[in-house]
């Protein structure tokens, strides 16, 4: 969206975090809208004369026909994780609600497909589409990257176009250039090398994707550098353990002096989900080695439906214990976060992490920072907390 708005296009975006098109800014409830809603937006956007839409299409509604009929000119197909196995009933199942846009897109579209998942990449073998494939690892794709630097949080990197590619209208030359992100996090370099995929596949100039990707400064809660000051502070939404990876490969790389994570347990997810989200902590705390590690139950921001159950917290607990991670649990949330940053040195980085329990995070860190007169850029810092849509 960034991308195409610089090139001087009228943009409308559905996503998780919301939809948002001329002077409307809808906060989400699904991913996808249910189908009325969601042709009801297109209906209005097309009234308004809105030339590009970007959209997020989640497995549920795949398998429940919100996206039926909808005409897409490029697909992509990034990540497959185990988040939503349980609502489809078994993986088999899952990838094939998550793949259906692939296998279902018109002959006259492009495909761009994750190479370095041997399953996302098999799909090239089902649909009727243009292929195209990236790959973050190695260059037998058609699109790869090199010399990537994760130190301070944002990604610099070459993206590298590995062979002519023909869309019959006109050919991506073989060539690669260098790319700086405003965003921070492992998950933006890879988001930044499929937005790049598709702005080239519309034919944007180069120049345009460089400078809209340097301005871009990240999605609310998806590894964002919400403080950058005497200390860092990132707010990730940790959702699952791919999300998990992904966000402490990044803290892996960067150059920081101590690591604090703050984390809030996710409530009304079953027992299951927690105990591979807290084996998957554990393993990064004996990688990463955080000073401090402490959890939140949220009670003071989360509604009934994320409230964490007495077997979560015992699950969480006994994890920790088993592996001998020493922890602090508090009630609160505004507590938690004051007493995280009272914590925090200068050159160190807090994670604060997690799904509902930690959207309201950000705020306290504004309260607590803004009273301690700890912020110099304080119109910038409380624009982008105070503009957020969680």
């Amino acid at each position: 969206d960034s991308i195409l708005k610089r090139d001087k296009r009228k943009t409308g975006i559905i996503g998780t975090v919301l939809t948002r098109y001329d002077d409307i800014k809808i906060p989400s409830v699904l991913t996808t809208p249910e189908s009325l809603v969601l042709q009801s937006y297109l209906r209005d956007m097309k009234d308004r004369e809105i030339t590009d839409v970007t959209m997020e299409v989640s497995s549920s509604a795949q398998e429940l026909f919100r996206n039926k009929n909808i005409d897409f000119d490029i697909v992509t197909f990034n990540n497959l994780g185990r988040e939503h196995i349980d609502q489809h009933g078994s993986f088999e199942n899952y990838f094939h609600y998550k793949s259906r846009l692939i296998r279902h897109a018109k002959k006259d579209a492009v495909v761009i497909l994750n190479k370095d998942n041997e399953k996302i990449y098999s799909l090239k073998d089902y649909t009727k589409a243009k292929v195209l494939s990236f790959s973050l690892e190695n260059n037998d794709a058609d699109f790869g990257i090199s010399n990537l630097d994760l130190s301070t949080g944002k990604g610099n990197f070459t993206f590298k176009i590995n062979r002519d590619i023909d869309l019959g209208k006109f050919v991506i030359k073989k060539s690669d250039f260098d790319v700086k992100l405003g965003s921070v996090g492992y998950s933006s370099v890879m988001n930044s090398v499929v937005a790049i995929i598709v702005a080239l596949c519309l034919g944007i100039e180069k120049n345009v994707i460089k400078k809209s990707l340097l301005e871009f400064k990240g999605v609310e809660r998806r590894f964002e550098l919400i403080y950058d000051e005497e200390f860092k502070i990132l707010d990730d939404h940790f959702a699952n353990e791919k999300n998990i990876d992904a966000t402490m490969e990044t803290l892996k790389e960067m150059e920081y002096k101590n690591l604090n994570i703050l984390y809030a347990i996710r409530g009304k997810r079953g027992i299951e989900v927690n105990r591979e989200i807290t084996e998957r902590l554990v393993k990064w705390i004996n990688i990463l080695k955080p000073k401090t590690f402490s959890a939140t139950l949220s009670k003071d921001t989360v509604s009934e439906k994320d409230r964490v159950t007495d077997e979560e917290l015992n699950v969480f607990k006994s994890v920790l214990e088993k592996n001998n991670i020493k922890y602090k649990i508090y009630d609160n949330l505004e507590e938690a976060v004051y007493n995280s940053i009272d914590q925090v040195k200068d050159e160190d980085v807090l994670l604060l992490a997690g799904c509902q329990g930690m959207d309201k995070g950000a705020k306290f860190v504004k309260e607590k920072l803004l009273k301690e007169n700890k912020v110099k850029n304080i119109g910038q810092f409380t624009d982008r907390i105070d503009n957020r849509i969680c």
